[in-house]
């Protein structure tokens, strides 16, 4: 009878050692779990980051099927932004929280709520719970130094309560979610203000530079214009003296408001320093950038700033505008040409826009030297001078860079050296350099032009070749400048060449040349499609174009 009493008290100390054994092992399981939270969660800056990790975690302690964290709007006093998992759209979309409810009861005191509908339960399930499939859930608060960050719902689908040890990692896990959240917050408010005017909330001139070049990167690679626009308010430094710095401050508020509403969310908009703005236009050409401006600058002539002491203000102010790729293709100097445009602004009787091809195209016409000026200095300044050449005809802005595209085709089909190519490309590009000094109403004429427009047009290739023949590194490229108009069978000008005597860049120029015209248009002629432009070229092969690049020029076309 011992020997069996003994080998009973055995077994059942074994059992309970065993027991003991795996409820430590599960113990210390979750113990690690809730460590390795804890590392997650604070090595993690991001809020949304953070809020998933403390979601996953909390389910993977007490074997959650779904979570939601809600945030709670100090200012506003409301629950704002949820963030989930494995709970559906539709129950995201219509959770509620209603004055009284259990949310409250969670922040007034500060503990846990259960919620499920067993008979003794405060508060029970809704319709919306349960159609979730969901059994029961806790709703945890997330408080910090008296601070309602918000509340934290663990839905459980298998069972209606949660055990003692189970309360207890979750309260540890809660204090430390609400130090996580702080943090992220903190971390989200440090990069917020190293990202914007503390004045005005718009974005600072730091941030500004560094969309600039994203911009800049994702236009080159798509091809695509946008515009930049500089804003300065009139006399500003009165405002200051005269009303004081806070009513200063309030124009500059109120300002930002205004451009805020009046552009569109992918534009860029920063304060680029003391009274100055600037705005990033993306997909945005010189002429809409233009619109755009002087529509901004009306809503602002209109507006009536409202400043303390019952002062009413009306002010003005004068804009800027650069655009890529039509003034330039470089960072530094958009800024500097939006600048340069705005100082003509105020420089010109202020409360009013000014574009920097249109203040190029000024300079050009009162000292033609400076296209030379501007060559010499870089031909980085290509993209300004051929905008000024088309800035009355704006639809004819890409007529350069088209020719210099099928140029460059025949050149690559005949096999051209690197050199030649080189010389074409330039030559291509600055082709119609000399209608700088041809005057508006002859290039913009939608008539047939009589006979003096034509002699006025016929000098374009002369003065093109003698303005670049003046810039050392591209000397080389007057001479085929000069005879782009030359026809095959000698009836070109400025000097009747004949077939073979007319340089081979020249002729290659010349059929690109007037294959844009036919396929984009011209003032007086509608655009032809494709197959419409290479019969013209074919009619034309042998009296005006040389026949052999006609050919070679129409398999490139085919090719496309």
């Amino acid at each position: 009878i011992l020997k069996v009493i003994f080998f009973d008290i055995a077994i059942a100390m074994e059992t309970y050692n065993e027991v003991q054994q795996q409820s430590i092992l599960q113990q210390n399981n979750r113990l690690n779990e809730l460590n390795n939270i804890a590392i997650t969660v604070n090595a993690t800056l991001g809020l949304n980051e953070t809020l998933t990790e403390v979601m996953r975690g909390a389910m993977r302690l007490v074997d959650a099927q779904a979570a939601a964290i809600v945030l709670f709007d100090i200012q506003k006093k409301i629950f704002s932004d949820t963030y989930a998992e494995g709970l559906s759209e539709h129950f995201i979309k219509n959770m509620s929280f209603r004055r009284g409810g259990l949310a409250d009861e969670v922040f007034h005191t500060q503990s846990y709520c259960l919620s499920n509908d067993l008979s003794e339960t405060k508060y029970k399930l809704s319709g919306l719970t349960r159609g979730e499939g969901i059994q029961s859930f806790i709703c945890l608060p997330l408080i910090s130094h008296k601070r309602r960050l918000g509340v934290f719902y663990l839905y459980f689908k298998s069972r209606h309560n949660l055990l003692e040890h189970e309360y207890t990692l979750l309260n540890t896990l809660t204090h430390i979610a609400t130090g996580a959240i702080g943090n992220a917050h903190m971390h989200s408010r440090t990069v917020t203000l190293a990202m914007t005017d503390e004045l005005t909330d718009l974005l600072n001139r730091r941030e500004f530079t560094q969309r600039l070049n994203q911009e800049l990167k994702r236009s080159q690679r798509n091809n695509n214009p946008f515009s930049i626009v500089m804003v300065d308010i009139d006399h500003f430094k009165n405002i200051n003296d005269q009303y004081g710095h806070t009513s200063g401050d309030i124009v500059l508020q109120e300002l930002g408001q205004i451009f805020l509403g009046a552009l569109r969310d992918i534009d860029v908009i920063a304060r680029y320093g003391g009274e100055e703005f600037i705005f990033l236009l993306p997909d945005t050409s010189e002429v809409f950038a233009f619109q755009v401006a002087e529509r901004i600058r009306h809503l602002v002539e209109k507006h009536t700033f409202h400043l303390p002491e019952h002062l009413d203000l009306n002010i003005t102010i004068s804009l800027g505008i650069s655009c890529f790729p039509e003034t330039t293709e470089n960072q530094e100097t958009l800024i500097e040409h939006a600048d340069q445009s705005l100082y003509m602004a105020k420089h010109g009787g202020r409360n009013q826009t000014a574009s920097y091809a249109n203040m190029l195209t000024r300079e050009f016409e009162i000292n033609p030297s400076k296209v030379v000026d501007l060559l010499n200095e870089s031909l980085d300044n290509i993209p300004m001078v051929i905008t000024a050449i088309y800035v009355n005809a704006q639809n004819r802005r890409n007529h350069a860079i088209f020719t210099e595209q099928y140029s460059h085709q025949i050149a690559d089909r005949l096999g051209l050296s690197d050199e030649q190519k080189h010389l074409l490309k330039y030559a291509a590009l600055l082709h119609d350099a000399g209608l700088l000094f041809v005057p508006e109403n002859v290039l913009l004429k939608e008539q047939a032009l009589n006979e003096d427009d034509w002699e006025r047009l016929k000098q374009h290739p002369e003065t093109g070749a003698e303005l670049i023949s003046q810039i050392p590194a591209l000397a080389d490229t007057a001479d085929i400048i000069r005879h782009h108009h030359e026809r095959y069978d000698g009836n070109g000008y400025p000097d009747g060449l004949v077939g073979d005597n007319i340089p081979l860049l020249s002729r290659i120029i010349s059929i690109a040349d007037s294959y844009c015209n036919l396929r984009f248009g011209l003032p007086t002629r509608e655009p032809m499609s494709t197959i419409q432009a290479c019969e013209e070229l074919q009619k034309a092969a042998g009296t005006q174009f040389d026949p052999t690049l006609v050919e070679v020029f129409l398999a490139t076309i085919h090719l496309e």
